[in-house]
């Protein structure tokens, strides 16, 4: 009786395991039947003693794949994380196309669909907010590694007031100006538009929800 067939048998899983190497393309890969046949019919199949399943030389199994993609397939046999891949704050569509392939082609039917209903996307939130200040800005030290922020300058216009008699250290502030300049103005206040550089700031910012990575957390979220 094959390692694979003895475990799935079994009532209780049983401690004692097989040590496997794969060559999977150009690496190698060391883990166990255990892991390998704990979702993969692909792997089920090879170690059942259905198949002709002989070693190579040097005791590894060759498997034809794509080892930067076996990697993402191994780690999930090996703890249930399903891979975010994200580069520059952008979902990498391409290559979960190759891993949902991948994923078929092993026989891991919750991976699978896990990546056909792209539930990858509701694991990372962004949120964009925009701000326009007065002068110019730095950004200094007051970011987050998950916080992308953008300085833009920008030229806007302010109504500034007027003073009615023409006073120049009065321009501005309303509240320099005296009983003569009240007298002068009446209830007429008077202002003009002088141009401002300001500075664009726009954020993004990235969150993850780790949880919605866990194979735990879909298999609850199924079952309820």
């Amino acid at each position: 009786m094959s390692d694979c067939e003895s475990l799935s048998n079994s009532p209780e899983p049983s401690p004692l395991t097989t040590t496997v190497t794969l060559q999977v393309g150009e690496e190698w890969f060391t883990t166990t039947t255990t892991t390998l046949c704990s979702e993969s019919a692909f792997f089920a199949a090879m170690f059942s003693g259905r198949w002709p399943n002989t070693p190579q030389p040097d005791g590894s199994y060759f498997v034809d794949a794509d080892p930067k993609l076996f990697k993402y397939i191994l780690r999930y046999l090996r703890d249930g994380t399903l891979p975010l891949l994200y580069a520059n704050g952008a979902c990498d569509h391409g290559l979960y196309i190759s891993l949902l392939e991948a994923a078929k082609f092993f026989g891991i039917d919750h991976l699978q669909q896990w990546i056909e209903k792209k539930r990858f996307l509701q694991a990372i939130k962004t949120s964009w907010s925009g701000n326009i200040v007065e002068g110019t800005v730095s950004l200094g030290a007051n970011t987050t590694p998950d916080e992308d922020v953008q300085i833009y300058p920008v030229q806007t216009t302010k109504k500034v007031y007027v003073c009615p008699r023409g006073i120049y250290v009065h321009r501005g502030n309303p509240s320099a100006c005296g009983k003569m300049c009240a007298k002068a103005r009446a209830d007429n206040f008077e202002y003009e538009e002088e141009p401002l550089l300001s500075t664009l700031i726009i954020s993004k910012k990235t969150t993850v929800d780790y949880e919605m990575c866990t194979k735990r957390h879909w298999s609850d979220a199924s079952s309820t």
